[in-house]
């Protein structure tokens, strides 16, 4: 069986989108979702000068600020040229991290990521073929593999916390 998702909205594993409103932290900030925290990580880092680390800091906070992702995006995408130059080399790495942030900070959205056991989880974009499957399936579904490793990183915690003598896990679980 494979787990599909896309709209934020799903019930159960609406929770799986980047739209979800589930907050996530960026160093001293805490973002609306991860989109959230994806858009402003394209800004980090990337300035050599103080003039441009004030722009970028700016722009960091705008798309934190913003009231939905598909704000934070626009705006992103306003300031394109400001990216940071090793964008696409690191933008997997910072999607898992947000991802990552986003299941260990809320308990009932990582019952529902673990109690997906073993199963293929698919972001199921009809026109994202990077993130998600693509209309025909072909995609590479970036988003989903990551969702995958996530659970996996979850499911060796919870196991060393249950086994670990001292240790209470019910407030994880």
């Amino acid at each position: 069986m494979t787990i599909y998702f896309y709209d934020a909205g799903e019930n159960p594993y609406g929770c799986f989108s980047n739209f979800a409103f589930y907050r996530v932290q960026l160093s001293i900030f805490w973002c609306r979702t991860s989109e959230h925290y994806f858009q402003a990580q394209k800004f980090e880092g990337s300035s050599s000068t103080e003039r441009e680390a004030k722009r970028n800091d700016f722009l960091l906070k705008e798309i934190l600020a913003a009231k939905t992702p598909e704000l934070a995006i626009a705006l992103a995408e306003n300031y394109r040229q400001f990216w940071r130059s090793d964008w696409e080399e690191v933008k997997d790495q910072i999607m898992h991290q947000g991802v990552l942030s986003k299941f260990n900070s809320h308990r009932d959205i990582r019952k529902i990521l673990l109690s997906t056991g073993e199963l293929e989880i698919v972001y199921h974009s009809p026109s994202d073929y990077y993130w998600g499957c693509g209309e025909d399936g072909t995609g590479d579904n970036k988003l989903g593999k990551i969702l995958m490793s996530v659970r996996n990183i979850l499911q060796k915690k919870t196991e060393r916390l249950k086994n670990h003598p001292s240790a209470s896990y019910r407030w994880w679980l």
